[in-house]
């Protein structure tokens, strides 16, 4: 059994496992390989931004049962495929735990996506602001979301997964030498300015 197939799209043989499944033809594989559908798809989107954006709102429309439809089906199979992501991505996981119980308490400060290479650009390096470890290094809010803190940059230390557990939501020690304190003001300053 042969296990390449020719793309109709850029006519490069590939194996069989670069083609999408598809039922109605006779190999049951698509014509075009991912990568030339990919490539046409993307194309199609960016020329057809707004009839795409309709028909979703109108799919959402004429359809409004169909996501809590859908979930009720497939409850089951949801539920372990959420728990396994949890399980592959706890980091991310335990981010988004953090970020939901922060806007739910209303504590969600000035928050971007890439907060650790920003840290990062205003310490220096990722170590430890306590003991000065670079093992399993956390990032700890100082004043902890439970006790009222924000959810924020300047909320934010370096603490080894140790000191940040001993430390816990007890109490709000910054554990940041001064320096450190101004380079954080000065740059949440200079970002203030800049979203203005």
């Amino acid at each position: 059994m042969a296990t390449f197939k020719k793309c109709k799209k850029c006519n490069l043989e590939k194996d069989k496992e670069e083609f999408s499944k598809m039922r109605t033809s006779k190999d049951g594989l698509f014509p075009n390989c991912k990568e030339c559908t990919s490539r046409y798809m993307a194309k199609y989107y960016e020329n057809n931004k707004e009839k795409q954006k309709l028909s979703g709102i109108d799919f959402r429309k004429s359809n409004p049962s169909y996501r809590s439809d859908y979930y009720l089906k497939n409850k089951e199979t949801n539920i372990d495929k959420n728990i396994e992501w949890r399980r592959n991505n706890k980091d991310k996981a335990n981010a988004m735990t953090r970020k939901r119980r922060a806007t739910k308490l209303d504590q969600l400060g000035f928050m971007p996506k890439d907060h650790e290479q920003r840290m990062l650009d205003v310490y220096g390096s990722k170590y430890c602001m306590r003991c000065s470890s670079d093992k399993n290094i956390h990032i700890d809010h100082i004043i902890p979301v439970s006790k009222g803190g924000l959810w924020c940059l300047s909320n934010f230390q370096f603490l080894c997964e140790g000191c940040n557990i001993s430390k816990g939501n007890k109490h709000s020690t910054d554990y940041r030498n001064e320096g450190q304190k101004y380079d954080m003001l000065v740059y949440m300053s200079w970002m203030e300015k800049c979203i203005r």
